[in-house]
């Protein structure tokens, strides 16, 4: 159990996209260059929210991040929610579930590293164009669609910036038919977000 929240965890934690001089863009250069300015936007904001879905299902979870180093993780599945602090290398996490006790506990170094932020690694090769103006959730967006090689690995996305500011706003990870497979929606920016290390056994 612990080993799958982890893993539900570390997918939130993929929320930045990176550029790099030796990326080939094919289609508009200039939308990539958009793109990758608005995750570096968000890694100057003071604090955010994440949260991450997948369509069909009901897991869902939520990030709370405290640039440099302090994120909170609160992941569902099912009745049962996991919960992760993590404060520069350290972290604690609980379980709130009927007959588990919701006690805190210490995360072994090995396992606290995969729960903090990983450096993006530059695509090797991006395709991108426009999807042009849409609103969400009454907010207007711009939309940009796009594929990218890291590592021979292929990935498609579609993403949604706030006109108003520049911030990334929705990232839909897409399969090979053009299907969503995720959502990671962006809020909260700048909000007074509190995130503190609890004592744990």
């Amino acid at each position: 159990m612990m080993r799958r929240a982890l893993a539900g965890a570390m997918l939130c934690l993929l929320v930045a996209t990176a550029a790099g001089a030796q990326t080939r863009i094919t289609g508009d250069p200039r939308a990539w260059e958009e793109v990758v300015a608005a995750f570096d936007r968000l890694g100057q904001a003071r604090s955010y929210r994440v949260r991450l879905t997948t369509p069909g299902q009901s897991s869902s979870v939520l990030n709370e991040v405290v640039p440099p180093d302090r994120v909170r993780i609160v992941q569902q599945v099912g009745t049962i929610t996991f919960e992760f602090i993590t404060v520069g290398s350290e972290t604690r996490m609980r379980i709130l579930s009927t007959g588990v006790s919701p006690a805190w506990r210490c995360v072994p170094p090995s396992q606290a590293a995969s729960l903090r932020p990983q450096q993006p690694v530059p695509p090797d090769a991006v395709t991108i164009s426009r999807l042009g103006e849409s609103a969400i959730d009454g907010g207007r967006v711009l939309g940009f669609q796009y594929t990218m090689t890291v590592q021979a690995r292929i990935s498609a996305q579609r993403l949604f910036i706030l006109a108003d500011g520049g911030l990334p706003r929705r990232l839909e990870a897409l399969d090979g038919a053009g299907n969503v497979t995720a959502v990671v929606e962006y809020y909260d920016f700048n909000a007074s977000i509190t995130i503190e290390l609890p004592r744990c056994t």
